[in-house]
């Protein structure tokens, strides 16, 4: 990362397993990604302290499209959810 380049963070996961799977797609279309408290992620699956929740961060020149691809992931999770719901 160079000097110039601020981080920001773009998403606050509910648990580990949601940090890693978003990660993942951020890193496919070519973002670099910073997880904070990763140690918590895997260790805890639910936690407790929203201040210990892992979040991701980008490079501000990336945030627009990482906000875009987070975006069509919660939607994708709120269909998911929606789609349990009615069953």
């Amino acid at each position: 990362m160079s000097d110039d380049s601020r981080l920001v963070q773009i998403y606050s996961a509910t648990d580990g397993t949601d940090a890693h799977l978003l990660r993942g797609f951020l890193e496919d279309e070519g973002i670099e990604v910073f997880m904070d408290h990763e140690e918590s992620a895997e260790m805890l699956a639910f936690p407790n302290d929203p201040s210990i929740a892992p979040t991701l961060s980008v490079r501000d020149d990336q945030a627009a499209l990482a906000r875009e691809i987070v975006e069509r992931y919660e939607a994708r999770n709120r269909d998911y959810e929606d789609s349990d719901a009615e069953e």
